[in-house]
This record gives C-alpha cells, sequence and structure tokens, in this order.
C-alpha cells in the first residue's frame, strides 16, 4: 500500500471589522477591515481553443483612457500587496468570484464553472494560479472559441498598516473595479466599478485588541495515498483560546474568526484546503471546525465569520476556549511523498 505524509500549517492574525466606519489598531500589518461589497458582470470573450488568459480581473489604476490592474502604483507591507490611501495605509482585496461560462447563442448551453479569488499574496482560479504581470489577473482556459462569462464577484477590503497610521479620512486614488477582457483587444473589456474613489473611508484608532493562540502546525502522518476521493482519513482536534482587552477608546463587538487560504491552496470552493506536493499536484484537501455550545461548525474560507462571544464598551477583558477540528479527505489522485498546505486563522471583532 503506498502511503503518503500529510500536514498544513496554520497562521493566526488578529482582524477587526466594522461596517462603514472603521476603526483598526494602532500595530503594524493586518488593522482592519472596510466595507462589504458584490457585483455581477457579463460579456463575450473569443479566443482559440487552448489558450490560457486572465479573463476575470481586479482593476485598481485608470491609466487615462481604460481601467486595468497596475501593480507598480500598489504598496506592500510585510509581502502582503495592498492599494494604497496614504503613506501608512492600504486597502487589500479580499474577493472572490464564480464564472459561468455558456456558448453565447441561443439555447446558451453551460460549458462550465470557474471560481477564483484575490487577496494580498495574489490570485488564483480552480484552474490555474495568477499573472506574474499583476497579482490579480488569475489565468483560465479557453475551452470553446467564443464564451459568454456571467460572472458574480463578492468580498471585502482588509486595512493593513505601516504601524503609524492616524485616524482621518480617506479615498481611493482610483476607482477598485472588475473586468472581463477579451485577450485580443486588450482593453478593460467589460467593467464594473467595486469601490468607487468618492466613497469615504472613516479611520478611527481604537484601544481594542485581540490576540488567538493554537497550534501552528497540524501533522496528520502517514496516510493511504490509494483511498478513494472523499475518504475521510483522519481527524484531528487542538484547543483555541482567544484574549481580548481594551482600555481607551472602549467598543461594543462581537468576537468571532474567520479564515483565508493562499491561491497556492485553493481548492476552488469555500470549505476545502487543498494539501499539495512538490509539484503543486493536490494530493488531499482539509475542512476546518470550530465547536462552539455543543455544535460543531464549518469554518469557510471566504472570509465569512463565526460568531463566538461578545464584548461590551465596559469591559476590559474577555476570554474564551474552543476547539477546532481538521478532517482530512482524500483527493483519490494516488499522489505518494509529503504534502502541505496553509491556511490562515483570524480573530474578528465586529
Amino acid at each position: 500500500m503506498k502511503k503518503i505524509l500529510l500536514a498544513m500549517v496554520l497562521t493566526s492574525i488578529t482582524l477587526p471589522t466594522f461596517a462603514a466606519d472603521v476603526k483598526v489598531f494602532n500595530g503594524r500589518g493586518l488593522v482592519g477591515v472596510f466595507g462589504y461589497y458584490s457585483k455581477t458582470n457579463r460579456m463575450t470573450t473569443h479566443a482559440n481553443i487552448g489558450d490560457v488568459y486572465p479573463y476575470v480581473t481586479l482593476t485598481n489604476h485608470f491609466n487615462g483612457y481604460y481601467n486595468q490592474c497596475h501593480q507598480p502604483v500598489m504598496m506592500e507591507i510585510d509581502g502582503i500587496w495592498g492599494i494604497p490611501i496614504s503613506n501608512d495605509l492600504m486597502l487589500v482585496p479580499e474577493f472572490t468570484f464564480t464564472d459561468r461560462r455558456t456558448r453565447p447563442t441561443y439555447p446558451y448551453v453551460p460549458i462550465d464553472t470557474v471560481t477564483g479569488h484575490f487577496n494580498g499574496w495574489g490570485s488564483g482560479t480552480n484552474q490555474y494560479g495568477y499573472n506574474a504581470g499583476c497579482v490579480f489577473e488569475p489565468y483560465q482556459s479557453t475551452p470553446e472559441i467564443s464564451l459568454t462569462h456571467n460572472v458574480t464577484i463578492t468580498g471585502r477590503l482588509l486595512v493593513y498598516g505601516t504601524g503609524n497610521q492616524k485616524s482621518g479620512r480617506y479615498f481611493l486614488k482610483d476607482n477598485l473595479g472588475t473586468s472581463i477582457k477579451d485577450w485580443r483587444n486588450l482593453n478593460e473589456g467589460a467593467w464594473v466599478i467595486l469601490v468607487p474613489k468618492t466613497e469615504p473611508i472613516n479611520i478611527t484608532v481604537s484601544g481594542l485588541t485581540c490576540n488567538l493562540q493554537t497550534a501552528n502546525k497540524i501533522n496528520f502522518g502517514i496516510q493511504d495515498s490509494g483511498a478513494a476521493e472523499g475518504t475521510l482519513l483522519a481527524s484531528v482536534q487542538r484547543p483555541m483560546t482567544i484574549n481580548c482587552s481594551q482600555f481607551k477608546d472602549q467598543v461594543d463587538a462581537y468576537i468571532g474568526i474567520s479564515a483565508n487560504v493562499k491561491p497556492e491552496f485553493y481548492s476552488g470552493n469555500a470549505f476545502d484546503v487543498n494539501l499539495n506536493n512538490a509539484s503543486r499536484r493536490a494530493a488531499a484537501y482539509v475542512k476546518l471546525f470550530v465547536h462552539h455550545n455543543g455544535s460543531k461548525l464549518p469554518i469557510r474560507l471566504d472570509q465569512t465569520m463565526v460568531e463566538l462571544g461578545r464584548i461590551n464598551a465596559n469591559e476590559n477583558n474577555i476570554n474564551m476556549t474552543k476547539t477546532l477540528e481538521y478532517e482530512l479527505y482524500s483527493k483519490g489522485a494516488g499522489i505518494t511523498g509529503v504534502a502541505r498546505g496553509s491556511v490562515e486563522l483570524s480573530v474578528i471583532m465586529r
């Protein structure tokens, strides 16, 4: 029986989220969250069968003629790419999209569905990774000469700071949008605004801080590489502790967790984290859960918050301990060797 060694690395961060006016931490790195956005878009593209293009992209720059994904005007903090709103603050898109591709003529026969996502590490689809030319241009296949793309995109913006951020009202320099491109003309194609540059971003520094403590690596051990797809191979539980405190600028907030996945481990849905071998082939996948009030709650990978508690403005501290569970499933690919993946767990305050 062939075997495979499987493991997953976890990154824990702290993340507040509020509705319109954004309260952020006075620290470096991930300090807050801004907004929630959802749009649809539709366009027919033409290319040779077998071509690979980033049909669905995010745009962050207007070059005087059309909107485009333009990395030189972006900002980088600790390896994360975002869109600057000041010298010390940037917005990092966290969006997912579904592209239901059909034939362009009646009866509009469905061809396939491509899913993808954008975050500060880059972007990817369930088919390919992103274009090195810009981090928000993930590749898709071309199964037929003409494709009608029916796109739904949703998400939010993370706020990253250098540690020197200040309270104030900020704006994007250019609209943040999404386009469906026909790469024969290289223009923006069908373009819609996600976040308008006229929308104010009101930043206030808050005194609320939280930290999450849990195991940063889950080792599933040696498993059967020949197991059928969807077979549950192992289940591992680990404790998780969340500690929050506030002594100035105190607020009422719900406390919870969310998860995110790097593009290379994206499975194409909101529940599974791929574990890849050295050749980046998926050998298995992992589902995440948290035990709360007698229930086993799934942790989605599209930043959906799992609410676990609350802190009141008149409270200085709150502590909670929960159990995280990781279920390992086979991909049925027959891959041997070592496979690894990575997921980011965040404390959410809303």
